[in-house]
């Protein structure tokens, strides 16, 4: 997705994800679909103990920016040293590190002691890329997002539309609205997509993509092996029909 953050929450600005779509299941055709197909991705808050990130050793550990919600200022953020710097902006790489990181799935479940005692006992961080970002003050690095700590992840929407695993969406950027906007997809809304039977899919985030046919869908916790070697899925990107409950 993923995902971006008006007001704490949602997923970060940048290629659509491509993960894995559940082998579909028959749907009724009762229901009054869209009539163009949707593509479906997926999404997860990553886990900082996943053995796919890289563990610096404590003479290599790195600054990240965070704020205290609500944000006021950039004089807000504050930078702190952590234990996995890879769990929010990816393995080091050749610029190719892919999206397995907090700043682009949008959130991240600590594991960490010292993470926790530095989040005051909250067990997740999000990732905000709509907030001006001070730079770094030994290195001068512009980080692509800043960092807020939260009892549960969240999306766009808020903490008034907690995300759910299977159960949850993040929809196009440009398309996402807060109330109920004709053309648009608005916090709360509910839509039927082919293959998952009855499962009603709320719209609680705004992704990074901007493709009009898009739904993401929120997997929740996994590490990087689960969520993309898991047998159980098979196709990336496909595309199914979707259908708008009725309220």
């Amino acid at each position: 997705m993923n995902p971006s953050t008006p007001t704490p929450g949602g997923t970060p600005i940048g290629t659509p994800t491509y993960e894995c779509t559940p082998t579909p299941s028959p749907t009724p055709n009762s229901k009054n679909w869209f009539t163009n197909p949707f593509v479906i991705t997926h999404y997860a808050t990553v886990l900082e103990n996943d053995s796919f990130f890289t563990m610096e050793s404590d003479n290599d550990r790195k600054y990240v920016p965070f704020y205290e919600p609500p944000f006021v200022s950039k004089e807000n953020i504050h930078y702190e040293l952590v234990p996995r710097y890879a769990f929010y902006v990816g393995n080091q790489c050749d610029g190719n590190c892919g999206n397995w990181r907090v700043s682009f799935q949008g959130s991240g479940k600590l594991t960490e002691p010292s993470s926790l005692s530095l989040s005051g006992g909250k067990e997740y961080v999000q990732a905000d890329t709509n907030k001006e970002h001070l730079p770094d003050p030994v290195n001068g690095w512009q980080p692509s997002a800043v960092y807020y700590f939260t009892n549960q992840p969240q999306g766009a929407c808020g903490s008034g539309f907690p995300l759910k695993p299977d159960a949850t969406i993040a929809v196009p950027y440009s398309l996402f609205s807060f109330v109920p906007d004709s053309g648009k997809f608005a916090c709360g809304e509910e839509y039927y997509i082919e293959g998952y039977g009855e499962t009603k899919f709320m719209v609680t985030d705004r992704g990074t993509f901007d493709d009009p046919n898009h739904f993401d869908i929120y997997v929740g916790p996994k590490t990087f092996e689960s969520f993309y070697n898991d047998p159980s899925y098979q196709n990336t990107g496909a595309k199914y029909r979707v259908a708008k409950a009725k309220p």
